[in-house]
């Protein structure tokens, strides 16, 4: 079982077409557990809340694949 981190970056700017205003990241490298993915969606919401009018959220998700 590989776990993958799913991050949506949102940017709130008046002149920004809406299709333009969030963009969704996976990274590509799995984690071993559940809770190192968790610990790095801290760091990255850590991160990015020192960036005005930047929202982030995100989730872990647990695949069963074999080739990435």
């Amino acid at each position: 079982m590989n776990v993958f981190l799913i991050v949506v970056f949102c940017l709130q700017q008046q002149d920004l077409a809406l299709d333009k205003t969030c963009v969704t990241k996976i990274h590509k490298n799995p984690y071993s557990t559940m809770e190192e993915c968790i610990i790095s969606l801290r760091e990255v919401n850590k991160a990015s809340s020192e960036i005005p009018n930047l929202h982030t959220t995100g989730f872990c998700t647990t695949k069963d694949i074999q080739n990435i």
